[in-house]
C-alpha cells in the first residue's frame, strides 16, 4: 500500500517536474523528498512486522471470534497478521490522508501552472 502510494505521488512529482523543470528551488528540494518519501514507504510495514502474534493463540483467538468458519476454509493454513487493527488502521489513516493532500497539492500546482502557459500560449497567437 505504502509503495503504491509513493509511487502515484511520484508519478505526480514528474509531471509537475516537465511543468517547472527550470525551478532551481525544486530541483534541490526534490531529492530530499524523493528520500523521505521512499523511507516511509521502506518503515512504514516495519511496526506491524514487529507485532505479529503467536499463530497458535490467534488462531484460537479468531476461532473464538468467528465459531462458524466455512468448511472450504483450512483455518490451520490462514496466518493471521495482526489481532490489534487500530495501530494498523491508524498508520495507513494518516499514510493514505498524507498522501492525498500530497496528491492533490500536486494536482492543484500542475493545473496552475499548465494554464498559465496556455493562456501565455493563447495571448500571444
Amino acid at each position: 500500500m505504502a509503495d503504491m502510494l509513493i509511487a502515484i505521488l511520484i508519478v505526480f512529482e514528474n509531471r509537475l517536474l516537465i511543468l517547472i523543470g527550470s525551478n532551481k528551488c525544486w530541483r534541490i528540494f526534490r531529492i530530499p523528498w524523493y528520500i523521505l518519501h521512499f523511507l516511509v514507504a521502506t518503515f512504514f510495514f516495519i511496526p506491524n512486522y514487529l507485532m505479529i502474534p503467536d499463530q497458535e493463540y490467534a488462531k484460537a483467538l479468531f476461532r473464538r471470534i468467528a465459531p462458524c468458519i466455512p468448511l472450504y476454509v483450512n483455518a490451520d493454513l490462514v496466518f493471521v497478521a495482526v489481532i490489534e487493527t487500530r495501530f494498523l488502521l491508524r498508520a495507513a489513516g494518516i499514510l493514505i490522508f498524507g498522501g492525498f493532500l500530497e496528491i492533490w497539492s500536486l494536482a492543484y500546482i500542475t493545473d496552475r501552472k499548465l494554464s498559465k502557459q496556455i493562456n501565455g500560449t493563447i495571448k500571444r497567437s
